[in-house]
């Protein structure tokens, strides 16, 4: 007894990997009066490894002399593997070992209840896999290690140890919390486990990078996270390219007044003119930037028409003379505005977009019949949305790029030179703006492309990226094609230059393929056979969160247009 109340304790000797230590508060009851202490302890790495491998040969030897009692040589299997994954651990993922002891004292003036409060404690840790053991006879050890700031030496602490890895120790650790809050972030949602806020900046200097893939299967919740991602990012003035290989964003695009460039013929056409020169392409091109815009254009061109080299000559005066109609040339000077009487440019302003030519002005200067006809057919009258004025706001915060109704062939010409145009803007983002480009079924792209010209623009992008305030964010349900494209290793590359990686539940056979894989780790697929629709795993800087994904009214109002109980307001 002491100070007229009984004293008891238990040691943990063995604990879950996984293991979070607000769990430890969830079992023992509110009413109880106790203390409780860890003890942590770096461990020689080189010795463990040492002792880990005479081990490992031990239990082989085991396990061949071992009787026939089935029972012993599946105990002897179960620890010779836990020895093999803690050695992986070591010397694959650079983990350290730790000795870790916990010791918890419960007090009460009555012996009865104290036993039953122990009893009971020992019971609900051992339904969550926490093994204990009351500290009989050792009982006034064990309550002076429980007291703070103690020095007291005492050979319980060398006898109820357990071994746990740096990461197992970071999930489990009392002043670790399992969520993410970033000052300038987005609110996405709260942890499953805490309900804390989940508030995300992905482009927070202490991220590697702000790349972002999203796997997850067909109704999981995954487009409406995006969309999520998309709207919040508008409320935060980021810039964003979309593209929506199915339709899905054009309705939150019309909801917020973002601009969308449909891929094949609309009553309201929106269009790029492929002649136009912009402020980017200036800084990029630097000097002869009209023949070097000319040679891009012609290779576009070529990649629709095939032509052969005397008609890509002609092709190519017809353009020369668009451009020289509108008196631009090579000097940088012909592509700003000249003053003009009361008006004077302190500034240098690009002309305006019907002061550059476009493809019917290219057309009207083709002189041979076969060739005007080949423009006219392949170019003006299948692709409208690349040969009239420019009509949109390039600079706007968010394009919807729509292929939902694009043939192929198309899709395989317009992604590259989409993808090619916005490297540009990557590479003189002179305002340092943000900007943030989605690919909705990445594998879709991917697969239009018989000679690589679409993957190795992406790749050019992941490059552009890394230098820029900017972010790839990756969608896709088609987890067998990205993973097995190239056998495996494009979609690998994908998750390796992501520093944010965001996980919808997944079919069986897509989870057993990244399982082969061996690029998931094993308690990320464990649980997301486990998420509920609206719920998603979110992997960064080796802090793994599950997320309820949550909106407020309005915003699920501009995103949906309609209530939809399965994202309930935060």
């Amino acid at each position: 007894m002491l100070n007229n109340k009984y004293i008891s304790s238990i040691f943990i000797y063995d604990i879950p990997k996984e293991l979070a230590f607000g769990e430890f508060f969830e079992m023992i009851e509110r009413n109880a009066v106790y203390d409780m202490a860890i003890y942590i302890s770096k461990m020689d790495t080189l010795k463990v490894l040492k002792e880990l491998t005479y081990y490992i040969s031990s239990s082989n030897a085991e396990i061949k002399t071992a009787t026939d009692n089935q029972i012993d040589i599946d105990v002897l299997n179960m620890h010779k593997n836990d020895a093999k994954d803690l050695r992986k651990e070591i010397q694959i993922n650079n983990q350290e070992v730790y000795k870790i002891n916990i010791f918890i004292t419960l007090y009460n003036k009555n012996k009865e209840e104290l036993l039953k409060q122990i009893t009971d404690l020992k019971t609900k840790l051992y339904s969550k896999q926490i093994f204990s053991n009351i500290t009989n006879f050792r009982n006034l050890d064990s309550y002076i290690l429980t007291l703070p700031l103690n020095n007291y030496e005492n050979k319980l602490i060398d006898k109820t140890y357990r071994n746990v890895t740096t990461l197992a120790l970071c999930n489990f650790f009392p002043f670790y919390t399992n969520t993410i809050f970033d000052k300038n972030g987005i609110l996405l949602g709260y942890t499953k486990k805490d309900n804390r806020i989940c508030n995300i900046d992905i482009f927070d200097d202490k991220y590697l990078n702000s790349n972002i893939v999203i796997l997850g299967s067909s109704g999981a919740g995954k487009s409406f996270f995006v969309k999520l991602m998309i709207l919040k990012n508008y409320f935060k003035n980021k810039i964003q390219y979309v593209f929506d290989p199915e339709g899905e964003y054009i309705n939150l695009a019309n909801n917020i007044n973002a601009d969308v460039i449909s891929l094949y013929n609309t009553k309201e056409l929106k269009c790029i003119n492929i002649l136009d020169i912009t402020e980017n392409e200036i800084s990029y091109y630097e000097t002869n930037i009209l023949d070097k815009k000319i040679q891009n254009v012609m290779e576009f061109l070529d990649s629709i028409l095939a032509l052969d080299l005397k008609n890509n000559e002609k092709l190519k005066t017809a353009l020369v003379k668009a451009y020289d109609k509108k008196k631009i040339t090579n000097e940088i000077s012909s592509l700003y505005k000249e003053n003009n009487g009361d008006i004077i440019y302190v500034n240098k302003h690009i002309k305006e977009k019907e002061e550059f030519p476009n493809m019917f002005d290219v057309l009207n200067n083709i002189k041979d019949t076969k060739l005007k006809k080949l423009v006219k057919e392949q170019v003006i009258e299948k692709m409208p949305y690349i040969c009239n004025y420019t009509n949109i706001n390039l600079n706007s915060k968010v394009i919807v790029f729509d292929t939902s109704k694009t043939s192929n062939r198309l899709k395989e010409i317009m992604i590259p030179y989409l993808f090619s145009k916005i490297d540009i803007n990557l590479k003189n983002n002179k305002d340092n703006e943000n900007i943030i480009i989605y690919i909705d079924e990445i594998w879709k792209y991917i697969s239009l492309s018989n000679n690589q010209n679409i993957e190795s623009i992406i790749y050019s992008l992941y490059k552009s990226i890394r230098k820029n305030k900017a972010s790839i964010v990756s969608i896709t349900q088609d987890i067998t094609d990205l993973f097995m494209y190239q056998k495996g290793s494009f979609g690998k590359s994908i998750l390796n230059n992501s520093a944010f990686k965001v996980f919808f539940k997944l079919e069986f056979a897509d989870s057993e393929i990244l399982k082969k894989l061996n690029i998931i780790d094993d308690k990320i697929l464990n649980e997301m056979s486990r998420l509920d629709k609206k719920m998603a795993i979110i992997t960064l800087n080796n802090n793994i969160v599950t997320v309820n994904i949550k909106s407020s009214d309005i915003e699920r109002k501009i995103i949906l247009g309609k209530k939809d109980e399965d994202f309930s307001s935060s």
